[in-house]
């Protein structure tokens, strides 16, 4: 057998044994708590976000589902670099999973924009989006204040929604491999197809999320 058919195989045996859920197996109009906080844990340490569904309701339930169906277990930390939409950011980025079923159906399964409700601000979570009602599974942490982000219209949209904010872990932010800044952006087909084998072939070394679980949730909470 071909060296690359082998490899294929391999790939998709690994991803039928520990593959993500697709969205015809979820809920996706289930509603988030009011407030919630998802541990992530790395290769790098552990850090943890406070979601408050106030901010941005339809990106506050759909990662509550994400993280409560382990979308984010063994996902690689794939873009540490400035952003591309405004001059002087800095974003940490990931959610592509290492199913490749599971990714191209999440890509259209998208939730609809929503107004900027909670200022940018160092350690602001969003999804990361593309087009108009683009958001899916990718989300972005900034590593530097954003309020450009709060008015921006990129790409026909305007603002990008912030929906929960990093409460511990700030030095594991920082601490994650950016060799590669947003080089990675210009393969998202291999992205999608491959995920983790196409990243410790082509960009060897990047940090990996572990896992990622909720721990707490509950009702109210601040702008709720």
């Amino acid at each position: 057998m071909p060296r690359h058919i082998l490899l294929l195989f391999c790939i998709l045996l690994a991803q039928s044994l520990f593959s993500q859920p697709l969205p015809t197996q979820l809920d996706l109009l289930s509603i988030s708590p009011d407030s919630f906080i998802v541990e992530f844990k790395t290769t790098k340490g552990n850090f943890s976000v406070m979601a408050h569904r106030g901010w941005s309701p339809l990106a506050c339930d759909r990662f509550f589902m994400l993280a409560k169906n382990n979308w984010y277990h063994n996902t690689v930390i794939y873009r540490v670099g400035p952003t591309r939409s405004y001059p002087g950011g800095k974003i940490v980025q990931f959610g592509i999973s290492n199913n490749t079923t599971a990714n191209y159906a999440w890509r259209d399964a998208t939730i609809k924009d929503e107004p900027v409700v909670h200022p940018h601000e160092w350690g602001a979570v969003c999804f990361a989006r593309d087009s108009i009602n683009s958001r899916s599974t990718d989300i972005a942490i900034f590593l530097a204040q954003g309020i450009m982000l709060d008015t921006i219209n990129y790409k026909g949209v305007v603002g990008f929604p912030s929906f929960a904010i990093v409460i511990s872990g700030n030095e594991v932010l920082k601490a994650f491999n950016g060799e590669y800044g947003n080089d990675i952006m210009e393969f998202p087909d291999d992205s999608l197809f491959l995920g983790k084998p196409f990243y410790d072939r082509r960009f060897p070394g990047l940090d990996v999320i572990y896992s990622a679980a909720v721990t707490i949730s509950w009702k109210g909470g601040k702008n709720n």
